[in-house]
């Protein structure tokens, strides 16, 4: 193992993983890097005129190794919305909030993915002009443009709201999940495909 320790940076490098946030304020402040090649060492000093002294083992060391791991621990649970930062799940509470709102974000993301805003709203101007053009006709009676325009509404309302009773189930299934392992575990699946 190669170990790397700066202590002004509370910083521990093992084997190329750097980690900072590492507690290294009971190392001798004088102190500027620690380094080990796996078989022997040197500590370096802050003062350029004080030589390195060289260490034959790294016993001294081995709680700032366990720190190194435990900050690695921290990190990513720190990363994963899933897991409290002593790396102990959610409360039950905590992983359905989290997973509704993952659900509506996916949901409002495949729906903007297909029919940006604009998209919408260029959709529901045509149709509210159709409708003032030629209101009471029904479609047959449509010209082929203005055929297109009420397909193309009805395509965007039939998926939008395909995508939103999806999402309202994925809701109702996570609310009844019991066991926070099941939840942390718990992904989306099944979402409506985007129209042709």
């Amino acid at each position: 193992m190669r170990l790397s320790i700066i202590p002004a940076e509370s910083k521990v490098n093992i084997d190329g993983v750097a980690r900072w946030g590492v507690d290294c304020s009971s190392l001798d402040p004088t102190i500027h890097a620690i380094q080990w090649d796996g078989t022997k060492g040197h500590i370096e000093f802050t003062d350029p005129a004080r030589p390195p002294v060289a260490i034959t083992n790294i016993d001294a060391y081995q709680y700032l190794i366990a720190e190194h791991a435990r900050v690695g621990e921290v990190e990513k649970y720190a990363k994963d919305p899933l897991y409290s930062a002593a790396g102990v799940p959610r409360s039950r509470a905590e992983l359905i909030a989290y997973h509704v709102q993952q659900i509506k974000l996916e949901a409002g993301r495949r729906i903007v993915e297909i029919y940006p805003q604009t998209k919408q709203l260029n959709i529901i101007a045509d149709r509210m002009e159709l409708g003032s053009r030629f209101p009471g006709v029904r479609n047959g009676d449509l010209d082929a443009p203005s055929h297109a325009m009420v397909v193309a509404g009805t395509t965007m309302n039939t998926y939008i709201n395909a995508v939103r009773s999806h999402s309202n189930a994925l809701e109702q299934q996570v609310a009844a999940i019991v066991s926070p392992e099941e939840l942390v575990a718990w992904t989306s699946s099944g979402w409506p495909a985007a129209p042709a």
